[in-house]
């Protein structure tokens, strides 16, 4: 076997970063093949050195937020790409495909990987947009509508009995009947809860009249979940830049800890996933989080040049 010199030997391990990179967020990446990647990743300095270069040239394109490897949720996903196709060509394409769906061109309003916003309607409703979030708004004289294209918002809604106040999410329309509300979209995933008074939400022909103050209802693969009571301290914790788990998984507990992270946290052993996770953790800082993880659960915590963490067993 012919070997590579050090110069076709980088050119290779760049060729790998940026196809790597392109299956990662294609949305498409198995468990087989995410695990493959941390594989790529530990074997060699020379693969790790590609990998943040790639990831630099990325957040220089459009400062792209990697969190759990997907990108910003929008109608279009970049398409999986063969292995055999150039670098260079699959950048130049991704790239388009990544700069559609920065939420600058279809949001009037969105937050970056780790930041929060509060924002003012014109008739005085406010939006409060977690982490990773976007959202637009559709006023006229005869509505107000809204769409939560990903993420999370806390709707706190202005009296108008002219303008009905509708947030769209996935599938799911939800109407404020009160004031306060929170909707979650994640992965085609709704989570609807009341805060105060009520709301209607609706789907697919399906939904409930009138969701009460303290109540939460999901709807996934088109259908509604049954009405639960929630823990509100707990649900908008977030808005206190806190997370709060009791006896949540590890695997939960890790996507939304990713959520707060430019780079992401990987559970490598399978076996772990299901660890029961309690603890209250600071957003703005999920390392100490990873700390209390590795300090109460049977689990190893290994950080990676660049910022990727991966968890494995001890």
């Amino acid at each position: 076997m012919t070997k590579l010199t050090d110069s076709q030997a980088s050119q290779h391990a760049d060729q790998q970063a940026s196809e790597w990179f392109v299956l990662m967020n294609s949305g498409k990446a198995t468990e087989q093949q995410r695990q493959a990647f941390v594989h790529w990743l530990a074997q060699s300095p020379r693969h790790q050195k590609a990998w943040i270069q790639t990831q630099t040239l990325w957040q220089n394109f459009g400062q792209l937020d990697t969190a759990d490897f997907p990108l910003p949720k929008a109608a279009v996903k970049p398409a999986f790409f063969s292995p055999m196709r150039s670098a260079v060509a699959g950048l130049a394409i991704v790239l388009v495909a990544v700069l559609y769906q920065q939420p600058f061109w279809y949001a009037d309003f969105y937050t970056a990987t780790g930041e929060a916003k509060t924002i003012t309607l014109s008739d005085g409703s406010t939006v409060e947009l977690a982490t990773d979030s976007a959202v637009s708004v559709d006023y006229s004289s005869n509505k107000r509508r809204l769409r939560l294209h990903h993420g999370e918002a806390f709707f706190t809604v202005a009296a108008d009995a002219t303008r009905p106040f509708d947030v769209l999410a996935g599938d799911t329309e939800t109407r404020a009947l009160g004031t306060a509300f929170d909707v979650k979209e994640e992965d085609g995933h709704v989570q609807v809860t009341v805060y105060e008074h009520s709301v209607r939400v609706s789907a697919g022909g399906q939904g409930i009249d009138k969701l009460l103050t303290g109540k939460t209802i999901c709807y996934q693969n088109q259908q509604f979940s049954a009405v639960t009571t929630a823990n509100l301290a707990i649900a908008d914790s977030w808005r206190r830049h806190h997370l709060v788990f009791e006896d949540q998984p590890l695997a939960d507990v890790v996507k939304a800890l990713n959520r707060y992270r430019r780079l992401p946290i990987v559970i490598f052993d399978g076996s772990l996933k299901n660890l029961a996770v309690t603890g209250l953790f600071e957003t703005d800082n999920t390392d100490t989080a990873l700390q209390t993880i590795e300090e109460t659960l049977a689990v190893k915590v290994r950080r990676l040049p660049g910022g990727l963490v991966v968890l494995s067993g001890v």
